[in-house]
């Protein structure tokens, strides 16, 4: 199917007599519609598809949880979603960005996806930088809250980066 379109078009039973786990009727169009958007030898293999439907999966549960706030995706979910940037230490902060979208609409695609990620680390990159030299780019209150940290307003910005000013990256 890979290879064409026009070939027969795979079932959820095909999949599992191939020894492809995770594939039935709720997510068989979009297993279907990845398997043909990648070049045959990137799917002629039970392990490349098996990698392809995990992706297909991930995807959802990210999706579903923008839309609906339901099971908090992991770092092995935005991985194999082909998500890049999520680590222990960001992950709160990626999945708050993800739970603020209105509707999976913003959260839907691996691209819509890697764009919040990238903005939570550069977040996180600016609050970093500026604790160890004050002369980096100042965080502001989005900053802030991108990064997952709550309770930063405009009143107390500049107290909270005087704190930050005076920790070291390290710390």
């Amino acid at each position: 199917y890979a290879t064409s379109s026009g070939n027969t078009t795979p079932t959820v039973d095909n999949y599992t007599a191939a020894g492809v786990t995770g594939v039935d009727a709720g997510n068989l169009d979009a297993v279907n519609a990845a398997i043909d958007a990648v070049e045959g030898t990137d799917a002629d293999t039970a392990a490349e598809i098996q990698a392809i439907v995990d992706a297909v999966n991930a995807l959802e549960i990210i999706t579903d949880y923008a839309e609906n706030g339901t099971t908090e995706p992991t770092e092995t979910n935005y991985t194999a979603a082909g998500v890049t940037g999520v680590t222990a230490d960001n992950l709160a902060a990626v999945n708050a960005e993800i739970d603020a979208v209105a509707t999976g609409e913003g959260a839907d695609t691996v691209t819509e996806i890697q764009a919040i990620v990238d903005g939570v680390t550069d977040a996180i990159d600016i609050i970093s930088a500026y604790a160890a030299d004050n002369t980096a780019t100042t965080p502001t209150v989005d900053d802030y809250a991108v990064a997952g940290v709550t309770g930063v307003t405009a009143d107390n910005l500049a107290a909270v980066n005087a704190e930050i000013d005076a920790v070291t990256e390290a710390e």
